[in-house]
This record gives structure tokens, C-alpha cells and sequence, in this order.
């Protein structure tokens, strides 16, 4: 493991050699990995805690973890020298609010303001272990029989659960941008394009090894279009499971909502998944109707213009799953 002395004296070379050859050009830490000791936001007291307790639980790399959350604390102090924060977001959605608040409470407090960006977000939920790929036999719940099942062309439920995780994967994907633009982060990179193999989300591609994209590569395409040039952006609050994300535009309002009280869960598609009836107001619409598309709509079609809904009292009324919606309010 290197000594944080000698990072630093490299991030100050590199930064004072860069901006001596291009003034303009930005100088990015170095990816810092959290893991879910920061999902929430914790004190800090808390936050060094969790570390110790993940370190007495595993004394093997006890010396390792307690190095890595040094190492994060150090370089962040070296705000001479870098322009960017770039974080990775390799857990459920959920962690990305919590965890940017965070980085952004640590860098005020080191007297910084830097731009945060997630450069390294997964594109699918987790669906087992290693073990689980290498192995007919080992697996954990629910999550390695997704795996199994999705490694095997020739099981009976191949096509119905690969059809069905494809979906997911768009959903987490669309999730993920959105509680990151919500949670200020200035950039997020969606990873990778295609499967790996031997990693623990073999099946996380954006586009099938040929090239061809899956429903997720189409739900991007559909974002980048049209949350690409926001003003102001805010979350709706509301009960528990709720998210409910307002974008303003000049021109229209698009909102993405969905609920979900299960976050950090993947079961296959027997389970069965709450539902909400929602009624949501509105704002500044120009019509007496809303175009609503569906997470199927923009995977089918980056450009697909859904179906309009009349708005009634300024409201519109929604029946909400975990699969998100899309509400464009012209105004």
C-alpha cells in the first residue's frame, strides 16, 4: 500500500504541470469508494465507527480498510490540487443522496467547494457473488439463483427472467441518474458496455457483446435527452416509498416518480412488489392534459411520446410500482 505522502506529492505535480501546459483543463481525484458506511450521511464519529466495526469483523484486511478510509480523509484535504470529486456508486441507488451529502459536509468543513460527480455507477443490481458464477451448486438466496438461471440459456426460465432482469436493470439505471442529478453530482457514468464476465454483475452490460443495446442503453438515450439542460430540480415529499423528483424547464416540466419500500431487495419475478395509488399535483401546465410514458415506453424508444392523461384540478393521478414513470407537463 503507498503512503499517502507520496500520492500527494504526485497529485501536486501532476496538477501544477497540467495547468501549466492547459490552464482550462480539470484535475480529478482519484475514484473514492465508500462502500455504505456513508450512505446516510453519518457524523463523522459515526462514520469511523462503522469503519473499525468492518475492520474487527474481518481481521485479515482489518490494517487494509482502517489504511483506505485514511487515505480518503487525507486526499480530500488536498484541495490544492484537484478540481473534481469523483465517487464510486457500486450499491443500490439509495446511497447516493447520503453519501454525496457526505463528501460535500467533509469538503466544507476542509473549506472547499468542489463539483461532485459519480464516475463509476453500476448499471444493474447486484445478482450474487463470484462463487456464484464459477459454481452450478453455490450461491446466495434469491440473488445467485438470478444469477444461475441467467448464465444458462438452456434453463426453462431463461428467456421469462432474462426478459424480466432487463427491466430492472433499466429501472436501477434510471433511478440511479436521477437521485444523483437530485443530489447535485454535475456528472454520473453508467458502467459498462458490456457484460464482464467475472465480476460479481456479470450480466451489467449496456448493450449485448455484439453491440446491440438493451432496454437500459435506450432508457439513457430517453434521460440524457430530456434532463440534460434542467433550471431547478427538487425531490416531492411524501409518505414512506415515495420518490417523486420535479425537473423545470423553460419550456415544460418533467417529473420521474416511482415506489418502492424495498430498495436493497432483488427477488425473481414471482414476487410480489407494493403498489401506490398517487395523486400528483401539477404545476404551471399550459393544457388540460400531461404526456405520461412508461419505463416500457423509453425502452422501446428513447423518443417515444407515451399517452396523454387529463389533468384534473391540477392534478393527475398515478398507480405507482417500482418501475419508474415519466410526466412531461408542457407550460
Amino acid at each position: 500500500m503507498g503512503a499517502i505522502e507520496e500520492y500527494g506529492r504526485i497529485l501536486q505535480i501532476t496538477y501544477e504541470e497540467a495547468k501549466k501546459a492547459c490552464p482550462g483543463v480539470k484535475i480529478i481525484l482519484a475514484g473514492l469508494n465508500f462502500g455504505e458506511r456513508a450512505k446516510d450521511n453519518p457524523s463523522e464519529e459515526e462514520a469511523r465507527r462503522r469503519v473499525e466495526e468492518a475492520a474487527q469483523a474481518k481481521p485479515e484486511v482489518a490494517d487494509y480498510l482502517r489504511h483506505i478510509y485514511e487515505f480518503i480523509d487525507k486526499s480530500l484535504a488536498m484541495g490544492k490540487y484537484y478540481d473534481i470529486i469523483e465517487w464510486h456508486a457500486l450499491g443500490d441507488y439509495t446511497e447516493v443522496p447520503g453519501t454525496t451529502a457526505f463528501i460535500r459536509r467533509k469538503l466544507a468543513d476542509l473549506g472547499y467547494d468542489k463539483e461532485i460527480w459519480v464516475g463509476d455507477a453500476n448499471s444493474a443490481p447486484e445478482v450474487g457473488t463470484l462463487a456464484a458464477w464459477f459454481s452450478k451448486e453455490t450461491y446466495e438466496g434469491e440473488s445467485g439463483n438470478i444469477n444461475q438461471i441467467l448464465k444458462t440459456p438452456s434453463h426453462k426460465k431463461y428467456a421469462e427472467v432474462r426478459k424480466w432482469y432487463r427491466r430492472e436493470q433499466a429501472s436501477h439505471t434510471v433511478k440511479m441518474l436521477t437521485v444523483a442529478i437530485d443530489s447535485g453530482c454535475k456528472r454520473t457514468f453508467i458502467g459498462m458496455l458490456e457484460d464482464w464476465w467475472w465480476a460479481p454483475q456479470p450480466h451489467h452490460g449496456l448493450t449485448e457483446n455484439d453491440g446491440t443495446p438493451r432496454p437500459v442503453f435506450r432508457a439513457i438515450q430517453f434521460m440524457t435527452g430530456n434532463l440534460d439542460s434542467w433550471q431547478k430540480e427538487g425531490r416531492i415529499q411524501g409518505e414512506k416509498g415515495l420518490y417523486a423528483f420535479k425537473f423545470q424547464f423553460p419550456d415544460r416540466d418533467v417529473y420521474v416518480v416511482w415506489y418502492e419500500l424495498n430498495e436493497n431487495s432483488l427477488d425473481l419475478p414471482e414476487a410480489e412488489y407494493p403498489t401506490l395509488k398517487y395523486a400528483m399535483k401539477v404545476d404551471n401546465a399550459k393544457t388540460q392534459s400531461t404526456q405520461i410514458l412508461t419505463l416500457d415506453d423509453v425502452c422501446a424508444d428513447p423518443k417515444a411520446t407515451g399517452k396523454q392523461q387529463t389533468i384534473e384540478e391540477g392534478t393527475i393521478r398515478l398507480e405507482l410500482d417500482r418501475y419508474p414513470i415519466f410526466v412531461v407537463a408542457a407550460k
